[in-house]
């Protein structure tokens, strides 16, 4: 912090908070700033205005927003000021400053995040976006918990942010470039150095145009340390890209009369249940595979004890949920919520009673056989016995490193959020099926009108950005751009399609958390393919700088060989009625946590507030943290998603 404006804070600190006097929304709002800047703010979100200062809180009123336009010499001054107005005591330290390329039209764009603690669980930070001489600065603070199940609703506000002078670019109009020679080399140079940059062992590329495949590359290899290439018949797990697999073959059966979109889930699993008796009859088929139940994200439980789960187990599951947000109000993840759709489709249209068996039998009839995706496979056993790539999860330090395939079983239970292995082949065979409007190959595999319905937005994730039946559509810069992701353990997938243009791109990679490299890739074939601004260099540097100096913090923190007298004493089994048991223990190189399906060495974490925790060392799960907490009268191990904990009761010593 700069001396003039830690004097600033320092006086500021005897003025009073001001007060602000909130009002609930009946319904989704435009709001005005002084200066004519305009953004929207979801129904049931509160706000409260005072000179010239607007605050927003969720409806729970956990995480709050300010915005404010200030006149300043640089953006760290701006959002000084900014933090005085809305909290005139505000005094946190600034963890890590960041400033990435200016881009949609600004002129410059600043955020600072500052310290909290551990056991804070907040997130508190600083966006300055200038234009002119004017700072327009937002301010975020709140429970982790809120930013997760309310976070679409706080991007809608951000990101509609309009100011009159801004000129975005924009692609509306614009013709595709037809990808010769020249334009694919171009590509393929950008995705290999910016492979190499991003520490990525392997890549598979494919792009569609005009209903043709024009490009198909392997770059890198299949596994660090051995020289096998990656080629386009390489198998990569897709991960979450089998969601839009999966809808596709929900379309079908639509298509076929075994239900309809609308159709209850009951009523073709009377069993099916929520924790909520309310939400379960409103839950339709499209709803499963909308992200907008209100559902929360429940991953751990297919991380944990994954080798005694069933896709019955997994839907079972469900009645232990409740939704934290109203449902069809705002955008939150369920792979749990797909799977069990997923499940249930294959199930109307299959005579095996075994439901993972029931799903692969369908998704090959009715998606994988006619599409002609010979070599996707819907088995892990059968995925290492051809060409495939290993996955390489990430390191304490970000770095890729092989792991054992095996992990990647844990999807097994929920298999169509999840579990497909493909090549970029097979997946541009899906891409023209969907640029095709449903046919292939001179013919008809879909209605068009299922397979669009998929496409419309069903609810907002920011604002130029929604989600569909397991499809995200993007209509930024008036380009709409159509698809999915998909992260696993160890490997990290893309794929996107641009209707209008007749364009489609795939990216398979065997690394973990690489989708600052996906992104870089898909925005250049944009660069390239429309003459649009080069931007994709300059945003793959700025991520790489910005992990680079978040690590080096992070790794301030660890210690990789924690103080004995601080673990030795948790060492044992400790056990959850969700996630099962693990056991802490020493060995001849330090510590290790054996959760039974895989085992990690521990490191040790202390944060400046002086919170300890022991953190997993080694991938996939390194970072993965458990702190001893009391609770209920007894020391337990406490493990915490955004918003789930998890309490570990050790087990004594005779039931070890």
């Amino acid at each position: 912090m700069k001396p003039l404006i830690a004097l600033v804070v320092a006086l500021a600190s005897l003025a009073q908070q001001p007060a602000l006097d909130f009002k609930e929304l009946a319904e989704d709002t435009r709001l005005t700033s002084a200066s004519g800047a305009t953004f929207t703010v979801a129904k049931g979100w509160h706000v409260a205005r005072l000179d010239g200062l607007i605050v927003i809180q969720e409806p729970q009123r956990e995480l709050s927003a300010a915005f404010v336009e200030v006149t300043a010499p640089d953006a760290e001054a701006a959002i000084g000021q900014a933090w005085l107005r809305w909290k005139p005591d505000f005094a946190r330290v600034v963890r890590q400053t960041a400033k990435p390329p200016a881009s949609q039209g600004w002129d410059e764009i600043a955020q600072i995040a500052y310290q909290t603690a551990a056991d804070e669980r907040r997130i508190v930070t600083g966006i300055s976006r200038r234009k002119g001489a004017t700072h327009y600065v937002t301010l975020i603070d709140g429970a982790i918990a809120a930013a997760e199940r309310r976070g679409a609703q706080l991007n809608i506000a951000v990101g509609s942010f309009e100011v009159a002078a801004r000129t975005e670019e924009n692609f509306d109009g614009r013709k595709a470039h037809a990808l010769d020679a020249a334009r694919l080399e171009k590509f393929v140079a950008f995705a290999e150095e910016a492979r190499k940059q991003s520490g990525v062992p392997g890549v598979a590329l494919a792009v569609v145009q005009d209903g043709r495949i024009v490009l198909e590359k392997g770059l890198g290899v299949r596994e660090l340390g051995a020289s096998a290439p990656v080629t386009p018949a390489t198998l990569f797990m897709i991960g979450s890209m089998t969601k839009p697999l999966t809808s596709l073959m929900m379309a079908r059966l639509v298509d076929r009369k075994s239900f309809a979109w609308d159709t209850p889930v009951i009523k073709l699993l009377p069993s099916f249940a929520l924790g909520d008796p309310l939400a379960t009859p409103r839950v339709t088929m499209a709803h499963s595979v909308c992200a907008c139940t209100g559902l929360p994200r429940w991953d751990m439980e297919f991380i944990f004890e994954w080798d005694k789960s069933t896709p019955e187990s997994r839907i079972e599951l469900l009645r232990a949920m409740k939704p934290t947000t109203g449902f069809g109000e705002t955008f939150q993840y369920s792979n749990l919520m797909v799977a069990s759709g997923g499940y249930v489709a294959a199930r109307t249209a299959s005579r095996e009673k075994d439901l993972r068996r029931a799903y692969v039998d369908v998704m090959t009839a009715e998606v994988l056989g006619p599409l002609g995706m010979k070599d996707t496979v819907l088995d892990l056993d059968v995925a290492q016995k051809r060409e495939h790539a290993r996955p390489h999860g990430r390191t304490l330090k970000f770095e890729a490193q092989p792991i054992a395939t095996e992990i990647e079983r844990g999807v097994d239970s929920v298999m169509p959020a999840g579990g497909a292995w493909s090549t970029v082949r097979d997946l541009s065979r899906w891409l023209q099926l969907e640029l095709g409007k449903g046919e292939l190959d001179g013919k008809r595999v879909v209605s068009e009108r299922n397979l669009v319905e998929r496409r419309k937005p069903r609810v907002k994730i920011s604002a130029k950005q929604s989600y569909g039946l397991a499809l995200f559509i993007d209509e930024s810069r008036g380009l709409e751009a159509i698809g999915h992701g998909g992260n696993t353990f160890g490997f990290t997938a893309d794929a996107t399609f641009f209707p209008e243009h007749g364009l489609g791109l795939v990216i398979l990679t065997n690394a973990a958390a690489a989708n600052g490299y996906t992104g870089a890739v898909r925005r250049r074939l944009i660069e390239i393919v429309f003459d649009a601004n080069p931007e994709a260099e300059q945003q793959l540097a700025f991520g790489i700088k910005q992990l680079a100096e978040s690590l080096k913090k992070q790794m301030a923190e660890v210690t990789m060989s924690p103080d004995p007298a601080f673990v030795e004493p948790l060492a044992g089994k400790w056990t959850n009625p969700r996630l099962g048991t693990i056991e802490i223990r020493r060995d001849a190189t330090g510590f290790t946590l054996d959760a039974g399906e895989w085992r990690s060495t521990i490191a040790e974490h202390k944060d400046p507030s002086g919170t300890r925790r022991i953190i997993l060392g080694a991938p996939p799960f390194a970072g993965m943290a458990f702190w001893p907490q009391p609770n209920e009268g007894k020391t337990m191990l406490l493990f915490e998603t955004a918003q789930q904990k998890y309490w570990f009761e050790r087990l004594p010593a005779t039931a070890r």
